[in-house]
């Protein structure tokens, strides 16, 4: 198995994902559905992680480590130290 740890987004990913409209820091609270949240997660996954094959891992491995990625890049301090020192910023790839 090859662990992968997440890591915030760069500058440029952050303007595109803006772009995409997909920065919940500054969408409507209402627009923040389940539906928002997956579209978020998938563009992530596709153009964060672009080398990565997400295909074999379960769903809910892609969701936590695409959070992941969000908390590193928009979290407070305190946050992004707790996510990296409870060891829950990794993942396990079969």
């Amino acid at each position: 198995m090859t662990e992968m740890k997440p890591r915030g987004m760069k500058r440029r990913e952050v303007r595109e994902f803006r772009k995409a409209g997909l920065d919940v820091r500054i969408l409507p609270v209402e627009e923040v559905t389940g539906a928002k949240m997956v579209a978020i997660h998938d563009w992530i996954a596709e153009r964060v992680y672009p080398d990565v094959d997400f295909d074999d891992w379960d769903e809910s491995r892609v969701r936590d480590f695409c959070s992941d990625t969000l908390t590193l890049t928009f979290g407070t301090p305190e946050s992004r130290k707790n996510l990296l020192t409870s060891g829950s910023g990794t993942a396990e790839n079969a």
